[in-house]
């Protein structure tokens, strides 16, 4: 074939090239950063597989292997200190590491490489030691991750120490979670039963361990302490961490006194001496602050929401007596023993299993009365009055008081009154920096604070928090938007500002407090505008209920859903179906109320353990677990055929 040959030279013949105007002033940038890598990424793997332009050799246990200086010294802090210093080691063709197994550093280095990691139960422990000694931060969370989802009854506990050990703050905290949710179980199992002295009082310490009442605390301590003949010599640091004062008196007469531990250690005499006292002397009780006297409450675990005061259906807004409870594992709302009074606008709190019901507004007067149901009675007593008479005030429960906090009496106040349920001492602490009515009330990180309300004359977006320790009311960030008669919880230790009303309109918008970052941020918005909404938190969700907008009153609930993880209730892991795997923070309609609508006030009284282990029967068959636990889920969104409103 003769050779072709194309002139560069110049040419009489026209040309065809296309060209472009350069005239147009548009531009475009494109962002091809995650193609460009997994291309180069591969291609450096491909490479170290083929021994290509590899310049480092390490040696461990009685394996090598080839890499690239670079894409280490870029991937892992421990080589870019060790390339590039001044030490001998940073010139070596050949280093050798002797910290891990050479499993361990062949995983490192190909996840380095490719990105990927194999993670198995064993495994994920030498590749956490591998992971922190490199400081390649990324796959020590990963392994911390794959920690959290893989939690049982039978790994908890060391699942934890090695969380501990590396600072897994994530998983230490969802290994806590797993333990009070399950103590009672956990606490007579071996691993439990090994554990040293400061990490059983830990334990013993906590307020969400989910029992069934404190007797069980007190049992574990003994099986402890049985455990091991040199433990009675610390049964009294144990004992310390009961709440001895909640046991029940016969209990403490025939259980603890008889108890050959108690009776032979002068430290859990005195100590017995002192519980003693202070069943027998009331008078002497504020004066004895050593004492918890509040009940364990897990949080994690669904409660029993309680309705009253509010308004009864189709009224014409008359105050009535009736009270309603909702069962989230049966999605069900069902009426309970009517108040011995009829009232609205009341406050209302839950402490140790009851519920308090304070003040209100009868129709003609505010009020001063204080009634309390007992679930297991199903049964309304009178109990100590308010000091002060008042409607449309804050409740919250900080240790072993009620605080009530704000309200209205003719006019909007700032009193703030505290009352013990355990020693009936009521008094007053500092009043709030400015009168307010309808705020609504958290308490976060040992803290009180109070959200908005009005003062009869303007509506605040105001914030203020009571310190216990300087025992000081102070302003802090105010909301973007002001608002009365919504509610406030706390989850995940934020703030949920709820719904209410600005003064020109009922409002459908949340707002999320921050302290962390102090700042407000919208959140979530409801379905319906409410005013006098009441919420709680309740599981993993939050619970709006009631409300009214104009002359519509709200019988129905909206659900917002927070983190569905992926655990039944009894603390298994479950594999996340398609529809989970990316959860839509949005309210959804729930149940309506059978007895209530409009404003309402609301309480939440845990359920009973062996109510729950009815239902999920521990750990006996996780197929039958995991389908009663997907029967009961806390999202009820489709439990009632009521579509997702929009305005």
């Amino acid at each position: 074939m003769d050779d072709i040959y194309i002139s560069a030279g110049p040419s009489n013949a026209p040309s065809y090239a296309p060209s472009l105007s350069m005239d147009d002033p548009s531009e475009m940038e494109s962002d091809l950063t995650i193609q460009t890598l997994a291309r180069t990424f591969s291609n450096f793997e491909r490479m170290r597989r083929n021994s290509q332009l590899c310049d480092v050799k390490i040696k461990c246990e009685n394996s090598f292997f080839l890499a690239h200086r670079c894409i280490l010294a870029a991937a892992i802090p421990f080589f870019n200190a060790m390339f590039n210093t001044e030490f001998v080691e940073s010139k070596m063709q050949e280093c050798e590491i002797n910290q891990m197994s050479s499993d361990s550093l062949e995983a490192i280095i190909d996840f380095v490489y490719t990105g990927k990691i194999h993670l198995t139960i064993q495994n994920v422990t030498d590749l956490l030691v591998a992971a922190d000694y490199f400081q390649l931060d990324i796959l020590s969370a990963e392994c911390a991750s794959f920690l959290e989802v893989k939690i049982t009854h039978s790994n908890v506990m060391e699942v934890r120490q090695i969380a501990l050990r590396h600072n897994c703050k994530k998983a230490v905290k969802a290994a806590d979670r797993f333990i009070q949710r399950h103590f009672v179980a956990l606490s007579a199992t071996r691993s439990f039963l090994r554990l040293d002295l400061e990490s059983v009082c830990e334990f013993f310490a906590m307020d969400e361990l989910h029992v069934e009442s404190e007797e069980e605390i007190y049992h574990a301590a003994m099986r402890w302490v049985n455990y091991d003949e040199e433990r009675k010599k610390s049964a009294a640091e144990i004992l310390r961490h009961v709440r001895l004062t909640l046991l029940d008196k016969a209990f403490l007469i025939d259980e603890v006194a008889t108890n050959p531990i108690v009776h032979d250690s002068i430290s859990c005499r005195d100590l017995f001496d002192e519980v003693k006292e202070f069943h027998l002397v009331p008078e002497r009780r504020p004066k004895m602050m050593k004492f918890r006297l509040e009940s364990r409450h897990c949080s994690e675990i669904p409660g029993i929401i309680y309705a009253c005061g509010g308004l009864g259906m189709n009224t014409d807004y008359r105050p009535a007596s009736k009270a309603e409870m909702y069962d989230p594992l049966a999605k069900k709302w069902m009426p309970v023993s009517s108040m011995n009074s009829v009232r609205t606008r009341v406050g209302v709190a839950a402490f140790n299993g009851k519920l308090y019901v304070m003040g209100g507004y009868n129709g003609q007067v505010r009020l001063d009365l204080v009634e309390v149901f007992d679930p297991n009675r199903n049964q309304w007593t009178h109990s100590q009055p308010l000091l002060t008479k008042r409607s449309a005030m804050a409740t919250v429960v900080y240790r072993d008081k009620i605080y009530v906090i704000g309200g209205f009496d003719g006019q909007s106040i700032a009193e703030v009154e505290t009352y013990s349920p355990i020693t009936g001492e009521r008094r007053f602490i500092s009043p709030m920096l400015c009168p307010r009515s309808a705020a609504g009330a958290v308490v976060l990180k040992g803290c009180i604070y109070v959200t908005g309300g009005h003062n009869s004359f303007a509506i605040y977006p105001t914030v203020e928090k009571y310190d216990f320790a300087k025992a000081q009311w102070t302003y802090q960030k105010p909301m973007n938007k002001a608002r009365c008669r919504h509610a406030a919880v706390v989850y995940d230790e934020k703030i949920y500002a709820i719904g209410g009303y600005d003064g020109r309109e009922f409002l459908r918008c949340t707002e999320v407090y921050d302290p962390e970052t102090d700042s407000w941020q919208y959140g979530p918005e409801l379905n319906l505008r409410r005013g006098r909404v009441s919420a709680c938190v309740n599981g993993s969700a939050i619970y709006a209920i009631g409300g009214y907008l104009g002359e519509i009153k709200h019988c129905s609930m909206e659900i917002l859903q927070m983190h569905p993880e992926p655990f039944d209730l009894t603390g298994r892991y479950v594999a996340p179906n398609k529809k989970m795997t990316k959860h839509e923070l949005i309210w959804r309609i729930g149940p309506k109320m059978k007895l209530h609508e409009g404003g309402v006030s609301i309480g939440v009284i845990p359920i009973s353990p062996k109510k729950l282990c009815r239902i999920s029967q521990c750990e006996e068959d996780e197929d039958d677990v995991i389908s009663a636990v997907k029967s009961i889920s806390l999202d009820d969104s489709g439990s009632e055929d009521i579509p997702r409103y929009s305005e």
